[in-house]
């Protein structure tokens, strides 16, 4: 009896080795993933593939992997993949009771349905997520969720609720990429009421973002504003640096090769899927002639 006991000592703590050396890989792997990104987005999303691999379904890691995994191809245009991997994100954290990315997960679903153009569905989301982060007093979650909103209600043409959600976000920002965004999206709310003096004056300010998709959004408000106020020389600056903008946005991208390693993720998926069916087959057959030939002898 005691060696049995020991034996099942000895087993689990193996089995707790193993999965610590499998966490601390996909760690690794989850770190370098987000050290490529900007210039490998195809091979960072691989790497996030191997790491959810390894790593604990309901985890932190897990529910990180999935949402930087998500926001990784929505950027790529790939938004039903972005809103799969959002959507597991957001399960995995109710199933642990999770408020550490709740919030996030919450809110990046809601964007999901804002870029596929379902504004309603996005406003409830992102309003859950913006409850969520002032319980937990959240600054950073709070100031993401209500620059969310500001768009989101941009979407509806609620230009008052709009606004109103982009001042709250400056008001509690202290992340300079963030403010400048928000600055962007001030300046769309001008620009749709026709205050063109107040879209110039935020748009420009957005346009001093580092953020390259920013300074591009900016850069297009402003011309709207030229050709509003019939400005040609404004509209011709802006013109020039819209299309360095594009064309710097054309080099990051690489949807085409994002799709392509999507494609092979599938497919890797299906292969598994048939060998572990054959394993499984070649199982049964091996089990049923011990069996016959034990019935046989017997």
């Amino acid at each position: 009896m005691n060696s049995r006991i020991c034996y099942i000592v000895i087993l689990l703590c193996f089995f707790a080795c193993h999965s610590d050396r499998y966490q601390e890989k996909a760690t690794r792997l989850y770190e370098y993933g987000i050290e490529i990104e900007s210039f490998q987005p195809d091979s960072a999303a691989y790497l996030y593939r191997r790491a959810l691999s390894l790593t604990s379904p309901n985890s932190d890691l897990s529910v990180a992997l999935h949402l930087r995994l998500g926001n990784l191809l929505r950027t790529h245009h790939l938004y039903n993949r972005a809103l799969e991997e959002h959507t597991i994100a957001l399960k995995e954290c109710m199933a642990n009771d999770s408020t550490k990315y709740t919030a996030r997960a919450l809110r990046e679903v809601g964007k999901d349905y804002l870029y596929k153009n379902s504004p309603d569905s996005a406003l409830g989301y992102i309003k859950e997520a913006l409850s969520l982060s002032e319980a937990a007093s959240d600054t950073l979650e709070m100031t993401a969720a209500h620059n969310n909103l500001s768009v989101v209600y941009g979407e509806l043409k609620d230009l008052e609720q709009a606004t109103k959600h982009a001042y709250r976000a400056i008001s509690l920002s202290k992340d300079s990429t963030l403010i400048y965004r928000t600055y962007s999206a001030i300046g769309k709310m001008f620009l749709l009421s026709g205050q063109y003096d107040s879209a110039y004056h935020y748009s420009r300010q957005g346009s001093l973002s580092p953020n390259i998709y920013t300074r591009a959004n900016s850069y297009k408000q402003l011309c709207e504003v030229a050709l509003e106020t019939k400005n040609g020389v404004l509209y011709e600056e802006c013109v020039n640096l819209l299309n360095l903008a594009n064309d710097s946005i054309e080099k990051i991208n690489r949807t085409e090769s994002m799709g392509e390693t999507e494609y092979q993720y599938d497919l890797e998926q299906i292969l598994y899927t048939e060998k572990t069916r054959y394993y499984r087959w070649i199982a049964v057959v091996i089990i049923g002639a011990l069996q016959t030939e034990v019935t046989k002898r017997v």
